[in-house]
């Protein structure tokens, strides 16, 4: 199942919280706290809206598609001259192209 739609902004909030590893009860208090400012407004002009919880950015998080997932991307390593190991994560292309054409953007395409 898609994403509902999201802003920019509301995408950008939501993956600072997540890469800075914030518990719900630190989110809850950004809210909380009036830190948040308000939402640009969409494309159409019209009022941008944005989580406002973390129990409201919980439901958005279960909704990405699994494939997105970290745990769906496959870990590989090459021996780089003169630098040693490095590890790299990739997707096979055939993963990546059926997730593509499964946007909604897509459909009309499709037919």
């Amino acid at each position: 199942m898609p994403m509902t739609r999201t802003s920019g902004y509301e995408f950008k909030l939501a993956k600072w919280m997540l890469d800075s590893n914030l518990p719900k009860v630190a989110i809850n208090r950004f809210f909380n706290s009036g830190l948040a400012r308000v939402p640009p407004l969409n494309a159409d002009n019209t009022e941008g809206t944005c989580f406002t919880s973390a129990y409201t950015l919980g439901p958005l998080l279960d909704q990405l598609d699994p494939e997105l997932n970290i745990k769906a991307w496959d870990r590989a390593a090459v021996d780089h001259y003169g630098t040693g190991l490095i590890e790299f994560r990739h997707r096979p292309v055939d993963r990546m192209i059926r997730h593509i054409f499964k946007q909604p953007a897509h459909a009309p395409y499709m037919a």
